[in-house]
């Protein structure tokens, strides 16, 4: 199976804006606006109804399990000349099953590689975690080496979202982005679900919390 997948028309059109609106208020109060916001359900309590019973039975489908739960709420800002999102794996840093969770993706605006859509290497969903290394990049612990992804064979994909679709990937896929090159800002709100029975490696945690702390130095 492929470790990404888009879903066309897939949330209500009417939804999303109201949700930009709120999500726009929440930015605006910020002093200094970050690329990423983790729980964000907790300062927009109607973020969770981009998840309607479509997207749930994808999920579902997709992770071949009908008890599922919804671990993180984010919301990604890809700032106006931003700077480009390395590669990386998100189970680099969530070290459970490669089948076992999956994020979704849905922009609140028009969403292109040319204003910091993700970029998703062409690969299965069971290709493994590699290593990765500290970051510089405040909110951004882990990469993999330039290196490491010049070795690579994969093509990449690059969705072109309008307002109402989505996408998904799994845990181990390998994705990024150029960055944003428009003068406006774009937001995208991501959902990570996992099936109740996922485990967590042990030792790929320690890895992570490692690479973490080297990132913590790094940018002190």
């Amino acid at each position: 199976m492929q470790s990404h997948g888009f879903l066309k028309s897939y949330i209500d059109v009417g939804i999303i804006e109201q949700l930009y609106s709120s999500c726009q208020k929440f930015i605006d109060k910020q002093e200094n606006v970050n690329n990423y916001y983790s729980n964000i359900d907790k300062y927009i309590a109607n973020i969770t109804k981009l998840i309607n019973p479509r997207i749930t039975n994808k999920v579902k489908e997709l992770l071949n399990k009908d008890e599922i739960i919804l671990n993180a709420c984010e919301l990604h800002v890809q700032l106006s000349k931003g700077l480009p999102i390395p590669h990386h794996q998100d189970n680099f840093y969530h070290c459970s099953e490669y089948n076992k969770g999956l994020k979704i993706l849905i922009p609140l605006q028009d969403f292109n590689r040319n204003n910091g859509a993700l970029g998703f290497l062409n690969h299965n969903y069971d290709y493994p975690v590699l290593d990765h290394k500290a970051s510089k990049i405040n909110n951004f612990s882990s990469i993999i080496s330039k290196k490491d992804i010049s070795n690579l064979i994969y093509e990449s994909t690059f969705y072109k979202y309008e307002v109402g679709d989505a996408s998904y990937h799994f845990l181990n896929s390998i994705h990024y982005s150029e960055g944003n090159k428009t003068k406006t800002n774009t937001i995208f709100v991501v959902f990570r679900f996992q099936t109740k029975d996922a485990r967590i490696d042990i030792d790929a945690q320690q890895k992570y919390i490692n690479c973490v702390e080297n990132h913590k130095r790094l940018i002190s």
